[in-house]
């Protein structure tokens, strides 16, 4: 049987989005095993790919990149673009590049071996881009691979660190860019960064969740994609904790009440 789902959902305060031209330092969350320092990552955990971090925010159409650089070379690192995470690990990075503990540079696609491109040096920069469509992987600006597989929105930047003093810093992210919803007050449902999807088997609107933040400046939106065109799902914008109750809907409406 199949269970409604959306997936993408982003939320933006227009008069705080990102100019295209303009690259933001990452802000860290979900950090697991880790040091934040800034827009870097140290790893203090135990060895194992066991530790690593998310971006708030996401690149959501179009061209962008995320670009970072490391500290160290004998340790495995690998940070790059996702659309849904696996974390903490690397097989749900989409696009990522792997600074090997043996100095050594990998290309690796949702976790398979796609190139070796090569090696690196302390302050080398590294850079995954979007450029009308395609995916771009640079070392100081010069290509390294340039993928075949097209891009899918949103793209969180990801790094994850296998050895204990791994880092990933100075990471940055630069595009059309909005956070990724995260969800609290789950009913009937399991979520994901910016997904959602039903577990009851009742067919009725009776789950949901609603999402950690809110639009507080006058102008900004919110938007999300559906999986299927067999079940129904509604999302929209509300005022308050009150997403389970459709009649508080402002953005989607419909009649039912009270779903718990």
């Amino acid at each position: 049987m199949s269970r409604a789902c959306l997936r993408g959902a982003v939320l933006l305060a227009l008069a705080l989005a990102s100019m295209p031209c303009l690259a933001d330092d990452v802000v860290w969350h979900r950090a697991a095993g880790v040091l934040v320092d800034g827009n870097s990552l140290t790893k203090t955990g135990p060895p194992g790919w066991n530790a690593g971090a998310l971006s708030t925010k996401a690149i959501v159409s179009g061209d962008g990149y995320a670009e970072f650089a490391t500290n160290d070379l004998g340790t495995d690192k690998i940070c790059g673009l996702a659309r849904i995470s696996e974390f903490p690990g690397y097989p749900g990075i989409d696009f990522a590049i792997r600074l090997g503990a043996d100095g050594n540079i990998a290309i690796v696609e949702s976790g398979v071996l796609k190139a070796a491109v090569g090696s690196y040096a302390i302050g080398d920069r590294f850079s995954l881009s979007i450029e009308s469509g395609v995916v771009l992987y640079r070392q100081n600006g010069s290509l390294l691979y340039t993928s075949a597989r097209t891009p899918f929105y949103p793209l969180i930047v990801d790094a994850a660190l296998n050895q204990p003093e791994a880092t990933v810093v100075d990471a940055v992210i630069s595009g059309s860019l909005a956070e990724p919803v995260e969800w609290t007050n789950l009913g009937k449902a399991s979520a994901s960064l910016g997904s959602l999807s039903k577990t009851g088997t009742a067919y009725a609107l009776d789950a949901g969740a609603v999402s950690t933040k809110g639009i507080a400046s006058p102008n900004g939106y919110m938007e999300f994609t559906a999986t299927d065109t067999s079940t129904y799902r509604m999302a929209g914008l509300s005022y308050g904790d009150s997403i389970l109750r459709c009649t508080r809907t402002t953005a989607a409406r419909c009649t039912c009440t009270n779903l718990e």
